[in-house]
């Protein structure tokens, strides 16, 4: 289940269509989570320190978008996902603080997977064919864990 977001404009959407707007943002923060962690790697690579500390606090911000968003109803998944979640925090933060670009592509090696599988879930639910929250494995979770 995707938590209600605040935007306001999804309370005038008809019902069939507030669920396929949860998955829809939720994909949307995913890939803008992906694309930051990218940004920061390229202004890394420039040696814009400045630049590349925003885009990784944006990246954080995003994931904690994500975290906040998804409500998983089995506890142990919302469990392995609540602490991927952080994992990938930490390591952000880790990239900032050393300016590190190998945690910025482990960030986005361990997030890629789960953003490929909640696009391929999503399309599914839009067609009909389940929730996408029951569609994304555990095996997108536990890619993650092995990094950790």
């Amino acid at each position: 289940m995707i938590r209600r977001l605040e935007d306001r404009t999804i309370e005038y959407l008809p019902a069939s269509q507030r669920e396929d707007y949860g998955h829809r943002a939720l994909r949307r923060l995913l890939r803008t989570a992906l694309h930051r962690v990218a940004e920061a790697r390229a202004l890394l690579r420039d040696e814009d320190a400045f630049g590349a500390g925003l885009a990784v606090g944006k990246a954080i911000n995003l994931i904690g978008g994500v975290r906040d968003a998804l409500v998983l109803e089995d506890e142990v998944l919302a469990a392995e996902f609540d602490e991927l979640c952080g994992y990938l925090e930490r390591r952000l933060v880790a990239a900032n603080r050393g300016r590190d670009p190998i945690a910025l592509d482990e960030v986005r090696a361990t997030l890629e997977p789960i953003a490929d599988a909640w696009d391929e879930a999503t399309a599914r639910h839009l067609a009909g064919v389940g929730r996408a929250a029951d569609l994304v494995d555990r095996t997108s979770l536990r890619m993650g864990r092995g990094a950790a």
